[in-house]
């Protein structure tokens, strides 16, 4: 009986060392795939990056073209005012004047559209 428990006992003990060895091999594979699954996000990670500053540029060009329209518009219409104060034009053609003036030029159109795509 006694012999038994000792060969019972061995099994056990190799039972056990063979689930550690499984263990261990799951643990592994595990740690691999995470660290694979990590480095791939790392690299989505720094292209949407790449893209968000490409984006940002994009928008920061868009934003100086705008103020820079925007304040030759201002002293435009600066311009325009204080010339028609020495002026002899009614109230009705400087506001169709001005309707005009606002219009963008097929020109700009075409720019816009293009920098909307």
């Amino acid at each position: 009986f006694q012999y038994d428990t000792q060969v019972y006992c061995q099994e056990l003990y190799c039972v056990r060392l063979q689930l550690a060895l499984v263990q261990n091999q799951e643990d592994s594979s595990i740690k691999e795939r995470l660290t694979q699954q990590q480095l791939e996000k790392e690299r989505e990670l720094d292209a949407k990056e790449h893209q968000l500053q490409e984006f940002k540029s994009k928008c920061r060009r868009h934003q100086e073209s705008h103020n820079a329209k925007k304040e030759a518009e201002h002293q435009l219409i600066t311009s325009f005012r204080q010339q028609r104060e020495f002026s002899n034009v009614s109230a009705d053609v400087l506001r169709q004047l001005q309707a005009m003036f606002r219009q963008p030029t097929v020109r700009e159109e075409a720019e816009r559209q293009t920098d909307l795509r």
